[in-house]
Order: structure tokens, then C-alpha cells, then sequence
């Protein structure tokens, strides 16, 4: 066998391989005398069909099997003779396979890059630091006594933190627009639940009463044809309901499942939001880290990686959406694959670093720790040992525990060649979501 590969455009490989006609031969032989030993042919005993019979019945479908074994097996060694760290599945073109000649093919691929890892000499990155303080865990357990509010109705004007059952039409002019119009919605009055000036143009009206909202919608709106216009909605509403907030007692905590009193619900809340924050705080320092690592190394990606991990992100998209569209409504969905691009390719690129830093610094997840991260996880959970049997289980979940305890060690090797700042921010500060795109809001 005779194997060369040509360099083409970027991480993209050519190789043409040549296998001897001896060893076609040989192969196709092999394969006729075996199936001439068993064949079942008209007018002959099985076992006893001449050959020339035999290869005129089967010669062609025994032909394309010998083609595909040898160009898997020849593949298979050429990439290794020559080193090649294979990128998906290659691109395969045989020329027409006769008996008495040679097999020659062309196969087109992408190979992984040659990552350099180099010195992030000068990063700095933050290290946060947040407490809890007495009034962040009186905020929080305010926000589970609203949880629990019993809603009665009002006989007054609407205000904010009420409950309206309102309906609405919304029109552009003269003309009603689609999606612009609701019966007995109910809406809970400063949650900034519908767009800018909507809420705060039902507040003052009772049940019963009705008003005319203007609103400008968003420049990005998701819906273009109404992004940056005015609109203007009448509005009626039904019902006003205001809330009634349980008293901080014993009995309150037991019903959001905490016994010992309202000491023993001050001290879970409190212990939970320092978890919370705590996470929060790892996975931004994590984000710098790895921000850092892109911004100091500059690598070619495979497209067909890239690919791969845009199929993966739509897939996702597609399980978001299964509340929306039916089960054979998702699968005939076509999302676009511009939206994802940008992400999929900063996570191969991270993926590939990250795996030469694992490499190089021979980074593993021993059992012990495997065990520990799996029982960590199941604590959260009212049947821990059943959570860490079914972790056992399952194969490919233990490796996606196992994956996320090397990348974490690669973090941390990449976190000593940097130079961390320290800073103290609040608990609000600390658990503040990123703003919402645009394009992800709508009338509600």
C-alpha cells in the first residue's frame, strides 16, 4: 500500500492511497471461496457451484465489499503511519474497482490543529468576594412571603405589586396588529413583565374601567415589523387583586420546608445564598480564566467541529422550545445556523485548549474523586443514594462527571499563571444577571 498526503487549505487534508492488485486479489479470492463453499445456486448442490459461476452470480457485490474493507483498513493505517489526528469523518472517492487491478482512492479530511500553548504573562484576572448580609436574607425571605401570598380581590384603584386580569387589543393606527391582543390575561403589576409603559399605564384603573396605553416598542424588538413603532393598546380591566402576605412565624417556615422555626429558616436561607454565591462567584472567575486563555492563543478550528457543536446548540434550542411546538413540529423545525456560529466556535476553541492543557499536564479524575463530585451532586436531592445509583449507572453521565473534574483541574493550572485581584462586591452585585437581549423580550 502507498499512501501521500497534500496540505490543502487550513486544517483541510488530502491523501491518495494505492492498494497493490496482488492484494485486491487475494482479498476478493478469499471472499469468493467462502461464499462458494455455502452458495445456493439453481441446478447445483450448495457447496458445489463452480467459481465461474459463483463470481458471475456475486462477483459485483463481493467486489464492493472487498473496495469498503480495504479502504477502512488502509485508511485506518495510512492515518497512522502518517501521524494524523483525524477531525470527522473523512470525505471518501474510490475509482472504479476491477479484479486484476489496483484500488486507488482519494480521501478528504480535517486534522486537529498543533496547539502551542504559551506563558499568559501580565493577565490579571478578579477574584469577587461577596457577603450576606442581614437585610440580603430579610430581602429574601420577603420574596418567599410574596411566593405564598394569598391573592384577594380590591376594590380600588390598581397599583403596583397588584394582580390585574385585564383584556387588551393592541393597534397600530386604526389597524389591530397580530399578537397584540389578550382575554383575561393576568399580569402582576411592576414584574416589567410587558414592554416599557404598559404596566405603568394600567396602574390607577379599577375593575371594571378602561384606558388607552401608547407604548414605543423596542428598537430590536424580535418582531421587526413593530421594532421601534408606536402602538396603541385599549385596555379594560376585569379584576384587581392585591396580595396577602403570610406573618414570619413557625408555621411559614415549616411550608417552605424548613423545621426549627423562623431561626432555623434565617439560617438555611442564609446558608443557601452563600452556596448560591459562591457558585456564582467560581463560574465568573472561570469565565475570566478561560476568556484570557482565548485572547492569548490564536488557533486554526475545524469546520467540522464547528458544525457539530452548532447541531448540538440547536438542539438545545429545540428542547427549550418543546412547551411551544409539538414533538413532530421540533423535528421539522430548520433553525438557521448564523445565530449560533460565533458560540459554537468560541466553545471548540476553548474545547481544544483546554484538552492540550489536560494533555500536557496528563490531568485525571481518579475513582475517589469521581465518587466524591457524584455524592456532592446527590445531596441536593431527597434520595441521595438512589441519585449516586443512577449516576453508576449511566455510563455517559459518569463521564460527563469526569470531564468536568479535569476541566476544573485545568482552571485551576491556568489560575497560577495568572496574577488574581482581589475585590469585594455586594450580594446584589454578585448574583446580577447579565441584561436580556433585546431580541428575547416581547409584548409579554
Amino acid at each position: 500500500m502507498s499512501a501521500t498526503v497534500e496540505s490543502l487549505e487550513g486544517l483541510k487534508r488530502r491523501m491518495m492511497v494505492e492498494i497493490p492488485a496482488d492484494k485486491v486479489g487475494q482479498t476478493f479470492q478469499d471472499k469468493l471461496l467462502k461464499i462458494a463453499s455455502t452458495a445456493k445456486v439453481d441446478g447445483f448442490r450448495p457447496g458445489k457451484v463452480p467459481l465461474d459461476v459463483v463470481q458471475q452470480r456475486f462477483g459485483k457485490s463481493i467486489m464492493e465489499e472487498v473496495a469498503q474493507e480495504l479502504i477502512q483498513t488502509s485508511f485506518h493505517e495510512a492515518v497512522q503511519e502518517h501521524g494524523l489526528a483525524l477531525a470527522g469523518m473523512p470525505d471518501v472517492a474510490p475509482e472504479q474497482l476491477l479484479v486484476g487491478q489496483s484500488l486507488k482512492y482519494t480521501a478528504e479530511f480535517e486534522v486537529y490543529p498543533d496547539i502551542k500553548l504559551v506563558e499568559m504573562a501580565g493577565a490579571t484576572v478578579t477574584r469577587h468576594k461577596a457577603e450576606v448580609s442581614d437585610k440580603n436574607v430579610a430581602d429574601m425571605i420577603a420574596n418567599l412571603r410574596k411566593q405564598q401570598a394569598e391573592w384577594t380581590e380590591a376594590d380600588r384603584a390598581a397599583q403596583d405589586g397588584d394582580q390585574v386580569i385585564i383584556d387588551f387589543d393592541g393597534f397600530m393606527g386604526e389597524e389591530a396588529f397580530e399578537g397584540g391582543a389578550a382575554k383575561d390575561f393576568q399580569l402582576e403589576l411592576g414584574s416589567k413583565q410587558m414592554i416599557p409603559g404598559f404596566e405603568e399605564g394600567v396602574v390607577g384603573f379599577k375593575a371594571g374601567e378602561s384606558t388607552e396605553v401608547k407604548v414605543t416598542f423596542p428598537e430590536e424588538y424580535q418582531a421587526k415589523e413593530l421594532a421601534g413603532k408606536e402602538a396603541n393598546f385599549k385596555v379594560t380591566v376585569k379584576t384587581v387583586k392585591e396580595p396577602k402576605l403570610p406573618e414570619i412565624t413557625e408555621e411559614f417556615a415549616k411550608k417552605v420546608g424548613v423545621e426549627g422555626g423562623v431561626d432555623a429558616l434565617e439560617s438555611k436561607v442564609k446558608g443557601s445564598m452563600e452556596e448560591e454565591v459562591g457558585r456564582v462567584l467560581k463560574a465568573r472567575l472561570k469565565q475570566q480564566v478561560l476568556d484570557k486563555l482565548l485572547e492569548f492563543h490564536t488557533i486554526d478550528v475545524p469546520e467540522s467541529l464547528i458544525k457539530m457543536e452548532i447541531e448540538n446548540l440547536q438542539q438545545v434550542t429545540k428542547r427549550q422550545m418543546a412547551g411551544k411546538f409539538d414533538e413532530e413540529q421540533l423535528k421539522s423545525l430548520e433553525l438557521p445556523t448564523e445565530p449560533y456560529e460565533k458560540e459554537a466556535l468560541k466553545r471548540v476553541q476553548l474545547g481544544l485548549l483546554l484538552g492540550e492543557v489536560i494533555r500536557s499536564n496528563e490531568m485525571k479524575a481518579g475513582d475517589d474523586k469521581i465518587r466524591e463530585e457524584v455524592e456532592s451532586i446527590a445531596a441536593s436531592y431527597p434520595n441521595p443514594e438512589q441519585v449516586v445509583n443512577w449516576y453508576y449507572q449511566n455510563e455517559q453521565m459518569l463521564k460527563e462527571v469526569e470531564a468536568g473534574i479535569v476541566e476544573a483541574q485545568a482552571v485551576d493550572k491556568l489560575l497560577e499563571t495568572l496574577t488574581i485581584e482581589e475585590a469585594v462586591i455586594s450580594y446584589d452585585e454578585a448574583i446580577k444577571q447579565p441584561e436580556p437581549d433585546a431580541d428575547e423580550e416581547g409584548i409579554a
